[in-house]
């Protein structure tokens, strides 16, 4: 079974506007709903940070890459894009694309009322060590990955803005592939896991170059 795609990016508000008007949420609410009909389709979700709360963290998880990539080829996603794009200020603040097995997917609590995301920046020549203390503590989480070139729907939209998006989609996607990925580890975390964190923290900070992240709790699901 190939494993699970997951794709995280937190976001803000367009300058004068929010994320709690009718408008807004029903924009997001047809996202959510679109992601969550397409093929594979697992948890999807938009998350409020518990420190900024004009802040959301979109949450999305397919049974496989091949089946994310699908929006792509039916051309969904520019659509997507677009409704998003018409909400907030770009570009995203952060955005992570990990791969996670589908048990150890499971094992994450991605409806729990609140979630902590945190993205550990791992320094050079430390992954190993890194990965030795996440399975001692049994941590929950996955390294990020490129998501790579999206592919062109099998029939390209003949409206001007959705192409737009494509191409400079397509361009984004080759210059992150000419850097290195650098060893960022993403974990998942749940109310009851706060002592466990922080005594995991305190056991890798020497493998770490920093930790960002925070709590999010629930605002949209589809």
């Amino acid at each position: 079974m190939p494993p699970n795609f997951l794709e995280i990016f937190l976001v803000s508000p367009k300058e004068g506007t929010t994320f709690d008007s009718p408008e807004a949420k029903q924009d997001l609410q047809w996202i959510l709903d679109q992601c969550i009909s397409g093929p594979g389709g697992l948890s999807f979700s938009f998350r409020q940070s518990t420190t900024h709360p004009d802040q959301l963290l979109f949450i999305s998880c397919w049974a496989s890459k091949a089946d994310h990539d699908e929006l792509d080829l039916q051309g969904i996603t520019p659509k997507l894009l677009r409704k998003l794009i018409s909400r907030i200020t770009m570009p995203p603040l952060v955005v992570y694309f990990l791969l996670m097995e589908d048990e150890k997917r499971k094992e994450v609590e991605l409806d729990a009322e609140l979630l902590g995301i945190k993205a550990w920046h791992v320094r050079e020549g430390y992954r190993g060590n890194f990965e030795r203390d996440v399975e001692r503590w049994g941590r929950r989480g996955a390294w990020c990955v490129d998501k790579g070139v999206a592919p062109r729907p099998r029939v390209m939209p003949s409206d001007e803005v959705e192409r737009r998006i494509i191409e400079e989609g397509e361009k984004r996607a080759i210059a992150r592939s000419k850097v290195p990925i650098a060893d960022v580890w993403i974990s998942f975390e749940t109310d009851g896991d706060r002592e466990e964190v922080e005594s995991f923290g305190k056991a890798v900070e020497s493998f770490v170059e920093k930790v960002e992240g925070g709590n999010y709790g629930k605002f949209l699901s589809g």
